[in-house]
């Protein structure tokens, strides 16, 4: 998946027709520079801001393990014992020159990449 080419959406929009935006999400670190992890493994997220769905970029990096309790567009979902994660994937943005964090439900592929 690293290296692939993907356009990222909101699951249901994935061209900029109606000026839909979706949420990226950024990993939070702590004083000493580490990543900071829940006890339970899953990772720490912020939102970093609004991108233009249809946006395109490039999968840089492995997937994470957040809670879903992170991710604003699933608040409304019920978690299964409160252990209930979702995978993201680190996209590297065209339009933003910057990496994003997005659930893997945002995100298509449209051209592999060299491994």
């Amino acid at each position: 998946m690293q290296g692939d080419r993907v356009v990222v959406g909101d699951g249901y929009h994935w061209k900029d027709t109606d000026g839909q935006k979706t949420m990226a999400y950024e990993l939070m670190f702590n004083e000493s520079g580490n990543q900071v992890q829940t006890p339970d493994g899953g990772t720490v997220i912020a939102a970093a801001g609004g991108i233009v769905c249809g946006s395109t970029g490039t999968i840089n990096g492995p997937s994470i393990r957040v809670h879903r309790s992170y991710i604003h567009e699933n608040n409304q979902r019920s978690t299964a014992m409160g252990n209930d994660f979702a995978e993201l994937v680190p996209v590297f943005l065209d339009l933003y020159q910057r990496v994003g964090y997005f659930p893997v439900d945002y995100v298509r592929i449209f051209s592999g990449g060299v491994a």
